[in-house]
């Protein structure tokens, strides 16, 4: 078989993927648009497990790689992403502040919270991302940019 027709084949299998998710997103951004945000957001949050699960499927019928071995590999970047957006929900509910401050200070501690225990559990993910910016973050790039002539 060609290299062209697996390529279309692979992206006909990323349309399908794509379609299924939107029918499934459509109801649920209805229902929050009826009952409200809170049904919005946990309408958003369910959509994207659905999601999960779609592409996880065919990931597997694609190149093996099974549903619950991709959930084991994912599973440290969730702790590290859920332990700072636990810390950031307790601190607008433990303080009483302004929504424009607790904003701030939550939109700075998180990030930060994200990025320590990424170096301190020396995740993979972090080095390699750390890793293509100083490489596209330098200053001949910057000057490119300013100064495309």
């Amino acid at each position: 078989m060609s290299s062209w027709v697996r390529n279309g084949s692979r992206l006909c299998l990323c349309l399908r993927t794509e379609i299924i998710k939107y029918v499934i997103f459509t109801p649920l951004l209805i229902l929050g648009a009826v009952y409200g945000i809170t049904v919005l957001i946990a309408g958003i949050v369910l959509f994207y497990w659905i999601g999960y699960g779609v592409i996880a499927i065919f990931s597997k019928r694609l190149i093996g790689y099974s549903m619950t071995r991709q959930f084991l590999d994912f599973l440290p970047l969730m702790g590290i992403a859920f332990v700072p957006a636990l810390v950031t929900w307790g601190i607008g509910y433990i303080f009483n502040l302004s929504p424009v401050l607790l904003l701030c200070i939550q939109a700075v501690i998180y990030p930060c919270l994200v990025l320590l225990l990424s170096v301190v559990f020396r995740v993979h993910a972090f080095y390699e991302i750390k890793a293509i910016l100083a490489d596209k973050l330098t200053l001949s790039n910057f000057m490119k940019t300013v100064n495309p002539d």
